[in-house]
């Protein structure tokens, strides 16, 4: 609309212009040189473009047609000359904006894209270095299977040694070896084993085991001269002296009579009471030289006697093994847990001298295993550690799956000396079987 207004004037200025020349073809080319317009047929000035014909003269300047037609047309020379290059400036900066637009964006839709690779590698990374760390990682309840049991198989080792010694010292009562208080001989004429060996065995729960309110006298009476009671009645006290300690010092490798500790005395006094409490009697030098001559029949007789005693000796060694490897397991340790351990025990609300008390300075096989197979199940630190992942759970379940075997060999072992027990048992009760069977065939 607003095209064809100036268009409309133009032409309207152009009517007067040339009515103004007198509509001299010559006059109005020179004044529109550059339009090369046509010859008016008006030539009066007043009245050519009048209100009549303006709207046909417009109407065939917009349209073309008429005496402005070809390369003279006035719309096309507008249209050419004005307006295009107006609007093909105008199209450029439509093109530049746009482009510019479209460009601008580019940028920070590059940074943004680089910033999210980034971020999710970041992010990819910082998981698998969680994850790394998570599975790789050793917790501390791994650890403390590890720390406890690290001594674990020489304690093992050293109950063996005490096993065997402990084993050899009621062996060597029995045998009355010298140097024991069952081989002392007093005076010429004296006798040894049952006599000798309880004299001494009295004597010590007189000085040692006595309780005064058992005997019916009072402490450092002549009836009973003990001055303490931390060791009444250990010499009969099995749960006391064998079962309720974890932890015993027991040490037989070293030498001299005079070396015994506290508990050996005790657990030796206890396996006097329960195994041969009576020993042959008159077993001496006399005996055996006796033994040893070829006269007969009186020969054969204590030949007989002295290997049916060896027999019992034997038979009552498998019950004393037992007893012996009971005790043994529970012999000092070589210490290498101990902080460790006493650590764990504090878990449980024991303090330092409880600590001690329960476990002992030098931990045994038997504490260790105590530890491992009982108490850190009642730590509720062991399963509030349970939230972890799930590499750390597969190594304890390792761990305990190693320390169950573990027992388990304990327990076979143990099963072995319960075989062994029950056949010594059975041959012992068809002895007298035996026995006739025996006679029948010596007749």
């Amino acid at each position: 609309m607003r095209l064809k207004t100036k268009l409309g004037f133009g032409v309207a200025v152009l009517c007067l212009f040339g009515a103004s020349f007198g509509g001299s073809t010559s006059a109005k080319a020179g004044v529109f040189s550059g339009y090369n317009l046509p010859p008016f047929v008006c030539t009066t000035g007043i009245g050519c473009c009048g209100a009549a014909t303006m709207p046909s003269l417009v109407h065939s300047m917009f349209s073309g047609t008429g005496m402005y037609s070809g390369q003279n047309d006035l719309q096309i020379h507008y249209y050419t000359n004005s307006l295009w290059p107006k609007i093909q400036n105008a199209l450029k900066a439509l093109t530049d904006d746009m482009r510019n637009a479209a460009l601008v964006t580019i940028g920070p839709r590059g940074s943004f894209l680089d910033a999210q690779v980034f971020s999710q590698t970041e992010t990819s990374l910082g998981k698998q270095n969680t994850q790394s760390i998570l599975g790789e990682t050793a917790s501390e309840q791994i650890c403390r299977f590890g720390t406890l049991s690290r001594s674990l198989a020489e304690s093992d080792d050293k109950s063996r040694v005490v096993q065997v010694g402990l084993a050899g010292q009621m062996l060597q009562r029995e045998v009355m070896r010298e140097g024991l208080a069952s081989a002392f001989e007093k005076g010429v004429g004296g006798k040894l084993g049952r006599t000798s060996d309880k004299a001494a065995r009295f004597a010590q729960y007189e000085t040692t085991f006595c309780d005064p309110k058992l005997s019916n006298g009072a402490a450092g009476t002549t009836k009973c001269l003990t001055t303490s009671d931390a060791r009444q009645n250990r010499d009969i006290d099995a749960s006391r002296s064998l079962y309720n300690p974890l932890t015993l010092n027991l040490d037989f490798s070293t030498t001299g009579l005079d070396t015994k500790t506290t508990d050996e005395e005790n657990l030796m006094a206890l396996a006097s009471n329960l195994f041969a409490h009576d020993l042959p009697v008159s077993m001496g030098t006399a005996d055996f030289n006796a033994i040893i001559k070829d006269d007969g029949k009186e020969s054969d007789s204590r030949k007989d006697k002295l290997m049916e005693y060896r027999s019992i000796v034997a038979k009552r060694t498998v019950a004393q093994n037992s007893f012996a490897a009971l005790a043994a397991m529970k012999a000092e340790g070589s210490g290498g847990s101990a902080a460790y351990m006493k650590q764990m025990v504090e878990y449980l609300g024991l303090g330092a001298a409880d600590q001690t008390a329960l476990l002992g300075n030098n931990q045994s096989y038997y504490a260790q295993m105590e530890l491992l197979t009982r108490k850190i199940y009642q730590s509720p630190a062991f399963y509030a550690n349970l939230m972890e992942s799930n590499a750390n759970i597969s190594r304890q379940q390792a761990a305990m799956e190693g320390i169950g075997l573990m027992q388990d060999r304990d327990i076979y072992n143990s099963l072995k000396r319960s075989e062994m027990v029950l056949s010594t048992l059975l041959e012992t009760a068809i002895v007298q079987q035996q026995t006739l069977d025996k006679d029948k065939g010596a007749k």
